[in-house]
């Protein structure tokens, strides 16, 4: 009666190395697995499992589109007594993750809730922009639209003095928020985009607004967090 809470890797092409070795052993105690998307599931069920075993491992699908009505149903098999797994895409489930509102119930239906730990985007990115990580704040995805999304990092510009700010968006959007970022932020404000954390073509770039103006590097669809950060008094 238990729910697991799985690593994935940050980036798909990255070695499996990446994970805590305990992985495979972990999953072949599992009844199930929920994750966001089932393709992504099964290619990391591949790094640990035969195609067997990849094929008799069911699969349920947890993802924005899930009604909250939905999730009691996915703790039914727990509740019998069975242990499944929890995944997302890339990194840590239930960070800017669906997965958050499972564990939440599975809690208060007193279902046991572990995580086998692992990767945290945040934190690399974090750590690798050289920004304050004693005080921090994440802000998940901003608003979609331009007028409410610029009006969001003005606020958070006001924020990120003496304190980290941080939030992420979808990969395809990467380069048109470096965009608006360059548009709206002051000049003096450091801007970090940690892009394709722990894979090949990971990229870490730490520059003034005012210096990625004067050379801005171009960004594809690749998955990023994106910092701010002023030095206080």
């Amino acid at each position: 009666m238990s729910l697991l809470l799985l690593p994935n890797l940050l980036d798909p092409s990255a070695d499996s190395l990446l994970l805590p070795a305990a992985t495979g052993a972990a999953l072949r105690t599992l009844s199930g697995l929920i994750a966001e998307n089932e393709k992504e599931a099964r290619r990391f069920l591949f790094h640990f499992l035969t195609r067997e075993e990849v094929g008799a491992l069911p699969i349920v699908s947890l993802n924005e589109h899930t009604a909250s009505g939905q999730l009691a149903s996915l703790l039914v098999p727990m509740e019998k007594g069975e242990a499944w797994g929890l995944i997302s895409d890339r990194g840590l489930p239930c960070v800017s993750d669906p997965g958050a509102n499972l564990v939440s119930l599975a809690r208060q239906r007193g279902i046991s809730v572990r995580s086998l730990g692992g990767t945290s985007s945040l934190l690399l990115a974090l750590q690798l922009s050289g920004f304050s990580g004693e005080r921090f704040t994440y802000h998940g995805y901003l608003p979609r639209e331009e007028p409410s999304l610029c009006q969001a990092l003005r606020q958070i510009e006001k924020e990120c003095v003496g304190r980290t700010q941080m939030w992420i968006e979808a990969p395809y959007r990467t380069a048109k928020m470096v965009e608006i970022v360059l548009r709206t932020l002051s000049s003096n404000t450091l801007f970090c985009v940690a892009a394709e954390l722990t894979g090949q073509n990971e990229r870490v770039i730490v520059q003034s607004v005012a210096e990625w103006k004067r050379k801005t590097p171009s960004f594809g669809k690749e998955a990023a967090l994106f910092l701010v950060f002023k030095a206080g008094d």
